[in-house]
């Protein structure tokens, strides 16, 4: 059982000698790469950064992607992303969510029009 250990042991390097990839991609090699990377992350940020403003703006879920394709462009054009958001919204209201009132509905209530009216009559044989 011990020469199985000692070959498992030898497949891991010594402690005092560097392993390195075969491949490296270190910036200093590859500045092209890195600065497509960094653009990439940069405009993926911005596109976050317009959902969350729209979504705090009221934009329902269902039209954030056409709102952001809007604020994208007039932030392009060179607006900040909360005054496109305010010209986007404000041009657009259909965008933003609608808030309705629920009706309160109470069996216990004598009101003729609360939505159990109709049902307290039949039971109560009137």
């Amino acid at each position: 059982m011990e020469n199985n250990d000692k070959e498992h042991i030898e497949e891991f390097p010594a402690d005092n000698e560097i392993v390195y990839p075969e491949e490296s991609d270190s910036p200093n090699e590859n500045p092209d790469k890195v600065a497509e990377e960094i653009a990439r992350l940069e405009d993926s940020l911005t596109a976050e950064k317009i959902k969350v403003a729209l979504l705090i703006a009221g934009v329902t879920a269902e039209k954030l992607d056409e709102a952001s394709a809007l604020v994208r462009g007039l932030y392009d054009s060179g607006k900040p992303i909360e005054d496109a958001v305010e010209e986007v919204v404000g041009a657009y209201p259909h965008l933003r969510a609608v808030k309705r009132e629920i009706p309160q509905f109470a069996a216990a209530s004598s009101g003729g029009n609360d939505g159990f009216s109709a049902i307290r009559r039949i039971f109560s044989g009137k």
